[in-house]
């Protein structure tokens, strides 16, 4: 008796022990698993925040809880993207000899003890100071014979001058005798007449016996001496005449000959004047202010003329005071840019400092390869910390849009392929993809795709699937 008596109390005790364990299991899990919990502990976190987890509201039907808000609309600044841009100088010229001659030395510029140094890379330079000099002796050979040709041929004018002179009195002095012998002639004319009338006259008075025959011959050879006279003036007209063609062939003969002496004059002034103006070449001289960037000859040197096309630049200079900010804008944004618009320069140099200034040229073509514009910026004021080739970003003002649709950009889905946000309709979650334009400080215009009034998901949008219910929470 004794040890069935024990043994009922081994098993009482046993089916005690099992209940007590069973009574923890079920509380542990009532506390582990929020659905058995009350409506309101599973809609509160510990912070008493409200959770977007799914809650189940009546036997399987779960909906994701969401906040939303409403596209808002806007006047929205227009701005292009950060372009990639490129600081250039306003000019860049490589500097060659248009001579050939040997480099006999540099010019100077005051170094930083105030001495006297050849140019170099880094000088800024002013306009029209010298960079080099060329050794050409043998143009200034040329030089010194042309001006010697220029003095014979000088010489050979005057005397053709002289010549011509001589000639053209010749003339007048010939022209002078044919005037008095042509007077002589009509004298002599005159002398004929008188002379044969008298003859005549003593002829009548010899047959009346009025007078002696004697008389009548003298007459006669008074009459025959006159004609004579006349002869003899005619004969000397004719030669003098012949006199006045010669001295006139001789003339233009001694004013071609000045002609073409002071043709050679000009000759020869031409070709000192083309002697100099190569010499001058010889000395290189800077085509406007600006900073020296490469020197590529040293003293010494031979350097070929530019005009053999296989000369090498002695210098690269740039022109500094003013500066082409170089961007190339895309096709989507080519069509907005406008002269005078308003751009902002943003390079590593300045660290982190904004540089202002105008756009003031572009192309108004894309280029085939790039679908891109050249488009060149100027700055408002010169900017120090800039150098030619430094590297940064522009973005432009392209105007204003009066009524853009805007959302937040952080309500856009992550990771999709295209552009998309979820809207709540009807209570379930509908995917809609949209085209996005301008963005500006965390917000972005959406052009087509939602309208004013539809709910987008802005929390729990990444615990959403497309047509899954939700429920809309303040």
């Amino acid at each position: 008796m004794k040890t069935k008596w024990t043994r009922g109390i081994v098993i009482w005790l046993g089916a005690g022990i099992a209940l007590v364990s069973a009574a923890g299991l079920a509380v542990v899990f009532l506390i582990v698993v929020p659905g058995c919990s009350g409506p309101e502990s599973a809609a509160q976190t510990p912070t008493g925040k409200q959770s977007t987890s799914p809650v189940a509201t009546s036997g399987s039907d779960q909906r994701v809880r969401v906040k939303v808000l409403r596209p808002t609309r806007e006047q929205l600044q227009r701005q292009s993207a950060p372009h990639p841009a490129t600081v250039g100088p306003y000019e860049k010229t490589d500097i060659f000899a248009r001579i050939a001659g040997y480099l006999e030395v540099f010019g100077k510029i005051a170094g930083t003890d105030g001495k006297l140094r050849p140019v170099d890379i880094g000088d800024r330079v002013a306009k029209d100071q010298v960079l080099a000099k060329l050794s050409v002796p043998e143009m200034e050979q040329d030089r010194q014979q042309g001006f010697a040709l220029v003095e014979q041929a000088q010489a050979d004018v005057a005397q053709a001058e002289a010549f011509s002179n001589v000639a053209a009195a010749m003339l007048d002095a010939a022209k002078a005798k044919l005037d008095e012998t042509g007077a002589q002639i009509a004298r002599y004319e005159a002398e004929v007449t008188y002379r044969k009338s008298e003859y005549e006259r003593f002829v009548t008075l010899v047959e009346e016996r009025a007078v002696r025959g004697e008389l009548k011959d003298e007459k006669l050879n008074l009459f025959r001496a006159a004609q004579a006279s006349h002869a003899a003036a005619k004969a000397a007209l004719v030669t003098e005449q012949a006199n006045i063609n010669v001295e006139q062939a001789r003339l233009i003969k001694a004013e071609a000959d000045v002609a073409s002496a002071k043709a050679r004059l000009k000759v020869a002034h031409a070709n000192v004047e083309h002697t100099v103006i190569m010499l001058n070449y010889a000395t290189i001289k800077a085509p406007y202010d600006g900073l020296i960037t490469r020197r590529l000859v040293d003293t010494g040197a031979f350097i070929q003329s530019a005009a053999t096309g296989k000369a090498e630049p002695l210098f690269t200079l740039a022109r500094v005071d003013r500066l082409r900010i170089i961007a190339d804008i895309p096709e989507a944004e080519a069509s907005l840019v406008r002269l005078g618009q308003t751009a902002t320069l943003l390079v590593n140099a300045a660290r982190g400092q904004q540089l202002n200034g105008k756009v003031i040229r572009f192309a108004d073509a894309l280029d085939s390869g790039t679908r891109t514009m050249r488009t060149e910026v100027e700055l408002d004021g010169p900017a120090m910390i800039l150098r030619p080739g430094t590297f940064g970003s522009v973005t432009i003002l392209l105007g204003d849009v009066p009524d853009a649709l805007l959302l937040p950009t952080g309500a856009l889905l992550p990771g999709s392929g295209k552009p998309a946000v979820l809207v709540v309709l009807d209570g379930k979650a509908h995917l809609r993809e949209v085209e996005l334009g301008l963005s500006e400080g965390g917000r972005v215009q959406v052009i087509r795709g939602v309208a004013d009034n539809d709910q987008v998901i802005a929390d729990g949008k990444t615990s959403v699937r497309d047509g899954e219910a939700v429920e809309v929470v303040p």
